[in-house]
């Protein structure tokens, strides 16, 4: 092992352009050179690339090289340069495709490219005004929709080998079929894939045609494994007839607690999923029923977080796939 460059601030996501090393994260110096989070490695010296400047409290999640230009997604907005959520590179500037908005703003998580177009997912319920609900599919011209997509929660995963592409998220229904956050799309109608996790997917992968997960959990459907597991079972298993087969989880609620209420404006909120087995989506509204704030919470820990709301009342929603729990908060200012 060895060191090929120092940075201010963690690498969080890594790819490949033109045979070049892709670095993103927090940082905004690596390999002595100034930069927005993003840089490009030739073997040399690491560089910029044009004016895509990521902000602190952004974050690119994925990069893929597609019809020969690169394509970075997560949660980051350029108005002025018409990217919301989505950036290609063509080699000389950066564009937008489309404005891809959502929940508090919306964001993608992955990407992947799935019979010869580009898939994108995450949490979003529109691109340009049109419809879609947290997948959609790119051919370098349209966008358009596979199937009825999943429910709310989005997905954090892809994965594709052949005809099916794999995904795994917070979502309970794939097209119009019952799911336990892990579901396959077959090019015509969404399935659902057997198996019930006792803990959270963190990443998958496909490895000789088959699909690859990994994550914190230990036992799938009663059968003990260690963290990483393969799917080895025939097509037929897959369920997808609408609203069948697959038998409903119910987890413990999320023990959430909210203090100091009455407050003058920050806010502690105490979320306990140490006895919940999948992640949870933390959302903050107004009486409007606006968003302000959004925040996914990982499975098995305790999370303690600081917000700062300006007068008024809010309620609070803790999601997980099967259960919702709200919280009132009355802040006052003085």
């Amino acid at each position: 092992w060895d060191t090929i460059a120092l940075t201010d601030a963690p690498v969080t996501t890594l790819g490949s352009f033109n045979g070049q090393l892709l670095a993103a994260g927090d940082f905004t110096t690596i390999g002595g050179q100034a930069v927005q989070r993003l840089a490009l490695y030739d073997g040399f010296t690491w560089k910029s690339l044009g004016n895509l400047s990521i902000q602190s409290q952004e974050s690119i999640r994925a990069m893929v090289e597609y019809q020969n230009e690169l394509y970075v997604a997560g949660r980051f907005t350029l108005p002025n340069l018409g990217i919301y959520n989505l950036a290609k590179w063509d080699g000389n500037q950066w564009t937008g495709i489309g404005q891809i908005k959502g929940l508090n703003g919306g964001q993608i998580n992955a990407m992947e490219v799935y019979d010869e177009q580009l898939t994108i997912a995450g949490i979003f319920d529109s691109i340009s005004g049109k419809a879609f609900s947290n997948i959609a599919t790119w051919d370098g011209t349209t966008w358009k929709r596979l199937g009825e997509g999943v429910s709310f929660g989005g997905i954090d995963h892809l994965a594709a080998t052949g005809s099916r592409l794999f995904v795994t998220g917070l979502f309970d229904t794939a097209g119009v079929v019952s799911s336990n956050g892990i579901a396959t799309w077959n090019g015509e109608q969404w399935c659902s894939v057997p198996g019930k996790f006792n803990g959270s997917i963190e990443t998958i992968a496909t490895y000789q045609h088959q699909l690859v997960v990994g994550g914190r959990f230990t036992g799938i459907d009663g059968l003990p494994v260690n963290h990483i597991a393969i799917y080895q079972g025939a097509t037929a298993d897959y369920q997808c007839n609408p609203l069948t087969s697959v038998e409903q989880n119910f987890f413990p609620i999320p023990q959430v607690e909210v203090f100091p209420n009455p407050s003058n404006g920050e806010v502690t909120v105490n979320a306990d999923l140490r006895e919940v087995a999948n992640d949870a989506l933390l959302e903050v509204f107004n009486t409007q029923g606006q968003s302000v704030y959004v925040q996914r919470l990982k499975a098995r820990e305790e999370h303690r977080l600081q917000l700062h709301l300006f007068g008024g009342s809010y309620w609070i929603r803790v999601t997980t796939p099967k259960n919702i729990q709200h919280n009132a908060i009355q802040v006052i200012r003085w």
